[in-house]
């Protein structure tokens, strides 16, 4: 072969490979739209409201515990990843 006609071969062949590349690359976004749609038509897109089981069911108003306010929250962390916390919270008497 002559170097001209290796040249068109090589070509030719980069041609082709990026060719099925393109499709490759088409073919998986048609696969992924697809895998959406059919998750988004089956229902399983959109949020669903779950019952509690019976040991999550909230607790009646005799054992319920008040939420105490945090006030203040600071945090430090340290070069090598190590933090340190503090908070304030607002005790509230009655």
């Amino acid at each position: 072969m002559s170097s001209e006609s290796e040249a068109i071969f090589i070509s030719i062949r980069v041609y082709v490979i990026q060719v099925l590349i393109t499709i490759c690359q088409l073919a998986t976004v048609l696969a992924q739209r697809q895998q959406q749609q059919q998750y988004f038509e089956n229902g399983q897109g959109l949020p669903r409201k779950s019952q509690p089981a019976d040991n999550q069911r909230p607790l009646s108003q005799d054992r319920y515990t008040t939420p105490v306010p945090i006030i203040r929250f600071d945090k430090e962390q340290a070069a090598d990843g190590s933090y340190k916390t503090r908070y304030m919270q607002c005790l509230q008497v009655r």
